[in-house]
């Protein structure tokens, strides 16, 4: 399915692994794509093709729906950033950093959030992170950083603030944002897709 929701795009697109996804067959299934073949034991890689730098973090736990971003991961991330501070960035992962009123979501969120808060507080060059996981639109900003959670290209759950119940599928399409730079920053724009069988 995620194949043919990139054949809609005209442009180059960029991913890395979810909760449900095994690094290996990851790697397998996107042979061609050039970013996550070589990048190590995670799938941690930047693009620098662009006016603004992207960095993708590969947050997966394996054996586990929450995420993690270990100390070899925030290494990575703080030397990465380091090595160009004046370069503006985007930065997306699976799993969102903050608590977003989803009990069973949250409870399953980005483990030591606090960490790779300690690391951004060092890199103002971070202009915005787009993540996923939640099957929900949801929007907030996070350690003064505008944080974006893309709706699901697959299912969209049923909004249940303070509820525990997630599994409950709702008819809402699916959808994706797309971030336009302008002179004045970026600007984001919700997409929404027809279904695809």
């Amino acid at each position: 399915m995620l194949r043919s929701y990139l054949s809609l795009l005209d442009q180059p697109y960029f991913l890395i692994p979810g909760n449900h996804d095994n690094r290996e067959n990851l790697r397998a299934a996107f042979a061609d794509f050039p970013h996550i073949g070589g990048s190590g034991e995670f799938i941690n890689y930047t693009v620098e093709d662009y006016p603004i730098r992207l960095i993708g973090l590969d947050t997966l736990l394996p054996g586990s729906e929450s995420g993690i971003l270990c100390d070899q991961r925030l290494d990575w991330l703080d030397t990465t950033l380091t090595s160009s501070l004046k370069h503006r960035t985007l930065l997306f992962m699976h799993h969102p950093p903050f608590m977003s009123g989803l009990p069973k979501m949250d409870k399953m969120r980005l483990e030591g959030s606090e960490k790779l808060a300690a690391v951004l507080q060092k890199h103002s060059q971070v202009e915005m992170i787009l993540c996923g996981h939640l099957h929900r639109p949801v929007q907030t900003l996070w350690e003064n950083i505008p944080t974006l959670v893309a709706t699901s290209i697959s299912k969209q759950f049923l909004l249940n603030l303070g509820g525990e119940e997630m599994e409950a599928r709702i008819p809402e399409p699916t959808g994706l944002y797309l971030h336009l730079l302008t002179e004045e920053g970026l600007v984001t724009h919700t997409s929404l897709l027809p279904s695809i069988q």
